[in-house]
């Protein structure tokens, strides 16, 4: 929220909170995450740390050279959906990771972003075990997601991406502290180049322990 400085000190902000996180139970959602301008202020209206939004950077020769244990193919748009569950069966068992929603994975490129969003699988004897997408610019890679059920999956996708050198020779990618990429450099030869951290607070107790995997009745 955004306060004017002579209304500040009013409790305006509080009230402005409060009413916020009612709107989001009425609608049914579980939990509320955001990035603060203020931790004492978030604190108050009951938000507290949960993780962070890392981002790193290093010269694509330097990612590890990886394996070539599977098929790499690029996902036409209308296959862009079978990744969703890919994603969610990876992602729902680590913590701290924000979940993106279905349409994400068959949406639009957004028009805002530079470069056209690239979606690149991995399978290994038919089956989907991995995928990567990013997005070339500037003589750069972006990494917009990064998903993989094993780490020879990780390996074959990161060494797709390295092969990209010399032509794009910086790779970018958002991760938490310990991620699929970066723990597969034997040295570290990357950047940490943003940290952001992000606060979380439950709206719906009941919900979110039933997302989180509760038996009901609780």
């Amino acid at each position: 929220v955004a306060v004017a400085p002579h209304f500040r000190g009013l409790g305006v902000g509080k009230t402005l909170m409060a009413s916020f996180v009612k709107e989001l139970k009425e609608e049914g959602f579980a939990i509320s995450s955001l990035y603060p301008s203020s931790w004492a202020f978030y604190r108050s209206c009951g938000y507290e740390l949960a993780g962070a939004r890392t981002i790193y950077q290093c010269d694509t020769i330097a990612l590890p050279a990886g394996k070539k244990s599977h098929e790499i193919k690029i996902v036409t748009d209308e296959k862009r959906s079978e990744l969703w569950e890919l994603w969610r069966k990876q992602y729902s068992s680590l913590p701290g990771t924000v979940a993106r929603f279905h349409p994400f994975f068959h949406g639009k490129n957004r028009p805002e972003a530079e470069g056209i969003e690239q979606f690149y699988s991995a399978s290994r004897n038919g089956e989907l075990e991995g995928f990567v997408s990013f997005r070339l610019s500037k003589g750069a890679i972006g990494i917009v997601s990064f998903c993989a059920l094993n780490n020879d999956a990780a390996l074959s996708l990161i060494g797709f991406l390295r092969r990209h050198a010399p032509i794009y020779g910086t790779v970018k990618w958002m991760g938490g502290l310990f991620n699929q990429i970066t723990w597969n450099f034997a040295e570290r030869n990357y950047q940490l180049t943003h940290y952001f951290e992000w606060m979380t607070r439950i709206v719906d107790v009941k919900k979110a322990l039933q997302q989180r995997g509760y038996a009901s009745p609780l």
